[in-house]
């Protein structure tokens, strides 16, 4: 019988003290909360569980309903320091990116929601795609995966052009499924 393969680590993080890491949980705890509801629902309906780097991520069952939902279809989502993903190989392959948004939301707290909202809002207004418009987006896939959207004129893209391969080998060549509304 073969053995799972470890996950492959998350974005580096800076070490940080006891202290400051009880107290990042605590900040995004709101948001994680409502992470752990959809993942003890995902848990009911024979969903999955696994612990990366000191964040809870959960992947098939409820997970899979909630993710074929989302406005862009999402193949992984943050809540605090909860990743929901459509299954195991996406969860792998959106890490990176997803450690991003568990780092905005220890620094943002219970208004991370509300301030990733209101960023896809002001995106809209402002004539680009409310998904790749988004700062914490933009964000995320400059620091994980080396692509700047603002540069690349991406961000009025629409979803359904990919957008163009990162520069690190272990990334997917399309991100537009990787949405995070949290």
């Amino acid at each position: 019988m073969s053995q799972k393969p470890e996950p492959t680590p998350a974005y580096p993080r800076a070490k940080r003290s006891l202290l400051a890491r009880t107290a990042a949980y605590a900040w995004a705890s709101p948001t994680t909360a409502l992470g752990l509801v959809v993942g003890g629902v995902t848990l009911l309906s024979r969903g999955h569980v696994r612990q990366v780097a000191g964040v809870l991520e959960f992947h098939g069952g409820f997970c899979q309903w909630v993710l074929d939902r989302t406005p862009v279809r999402a193949s992984a989502m943050t809540l605090g320091h909860v990743i929901l993903g459509q299954d195991a190989e996406r969860l792998e392959r959106y890490r990176r990116h997803e450690h991003i948004h568990v780092r905005q939301a220890e620094l943002w707290g219970i208004a991370f929601i509300p301030v990733y909202l209101i960023s896809s809002l002001n995106a809209w207004l402002r004539g680009d795609n409310a998904y790749l418009g988004n700062r914490f987006e933009q964000e995320a896939f400059l620091e994980a995966d080396g692509i700047d959207l603002v540069k690349m004129g991406l961000t009025r893209q629409r979803m359904s052009e990919p957008i163009p391969a990162p520069d690190h080998p272990e990334s997917p060549p399309d991100h537009r499924a990787s949405a995070d509304s949290s």
